[in-house]
This record gives C-alpha cells, structure tokens and sequence, in this order.
C-alpha cells in the first residue's frame, strides 16, 4: 500500500493533553538534584507541586496510598520529597 500524504485526523489534535511527571525521593541530595534539573528548563517542565512529607509525623494528606518503598524510607526516618511536573505547551 503506497503513503499518502493525508492530515492526520482532526480529532487528535483535541486530544493533546499536557503531560505529567512524578518524582518521588527519600534523600535530600537527590531532591535537589530534581529541582535543579527540572528547573533548568523552564519553557519545558512547570512545576504543578512539592511536597516533602516529614519523616515521623503520622496522618497528613496523602492523596493515594503510600508505597512500600515509601513507608520503608519513613521507618528509617527520612523525608519523602515528591514532585510534580507538567510539560509546557510551547515544548
């Protein structure tokens, strides 16, 4: 079958949604590693959160369930610093 040079249909252009990242960390380091990272790039990725959840205290809201690494990181008393990124329209 030969290609054809057809537009792409137009209903997929509506569904464009913009893209989410995650980035969970329990060391300090490492979380700022994603901050600088993600940061240098601006017109790319916008920051929609962060979270750190402090190592210790209970409850908080958590808007899912927490993982096993998560709750292993927190019984050895370190932070969990969670990130979220959307990718820009303009990239």
């Amino acid at each position: 079958m030969e290609p054809t040079n057809q537009r792409p249909h137009p209903k997929l252009s509506i569904l464009k949604i913009p893209s989410l990242t995650h980035f969970f960390a329990d060391v300090e380091d490492y979380a700022e590693h994603v901050r600088c990272v993600m940061g240098a790039v601006p017109e790319t990725w916008i920051r929609c959160s962060e979270v750190v959840y402090r190592a210790g205290e209970e409850g908080g809201v958590w808007q899912r369930p927490r993982t096993r690494y998560e709750r292993r990181a927190a019984e050895m008393g370190h932070n969990i610093y969670e990130f979220e990124y959307r990718l820009s329209k303009n990239s």
